[in-house]
């Protein structure tokens, strides 16, 4: 609900200007993120490589397959989907960034208490990284024109009533 309050109170403000401001706010938030791993990679990974032994290996193995699958499956139970999507989904669908935020949560708390957690959480968004960048480039293409569903229709509703196509 506050999302949609948020749309509509940006979409009043922002005037015929709104998709202008959309571009440079998605840019924005890239640019933000990108800053975001580079941090990770210069401050967590070294941190990481310190506390990896086999079960924190086996925990982050879990974590990016079993642990992350099984609850995007359960979310997408009754949405018509075929198997192929939801394991796509299941595969590129939750993003390792709030798992950052959480790690360093608990750092701050708990401080060397937190080790193992945070090696586990640094070591699994470390191999998302890996994986999932090696695999988008051969599984992607599949999927390109599998779904044309409501997503596909919202974004044509929006460039209809924007009159200006927006970048996706």
């Amino acid at each position: 609900m506050a999302g949609c309050c948020g749309g509509r109170a940006f979409g009043a403000a922002a005037g015929p200007r709104g998709p202008a401001e959309l571009v440079f706010l998605e840019l924005a938030g890239g640019l933000v993120s990108l800053l975001v791993w580079l941090a990770f990679g210069a401050i967590a990974v070294p941190i990481v490589a310190g506390r990896v032994h086999l079960a924190v290996v086996a925990y982050a193995i879990l974590s990016l397959t079993l642990l992350r699958l099984a609850p995007v499956a359960l979310a997408c139970a009754g949405a018509g989907l075929d198997r192929a999507t939801v394991l796509f989904v299941g595969w590129f669908g939750p993003r390792g960034l709030a798992s950052l935020v959480f790690a360093l949560l608990a750092v701050e708390e708990l401080g060397a208490a937190a080790g193992d957690a945070a090696a586990v959480i640094g070591l699994t968004v470390l191999m998302s990284v890996l994986l999932h960048g090696l695999s988008a480039r051969p599984l992607a293409p599949g999927m390109s024109g599998l779904s044309r569903g409501p997503a596909t229709a919202m974004t044509a509703k929006a460039d209809e009533l924007s009159g200006t196509p927006l970048i996706i």
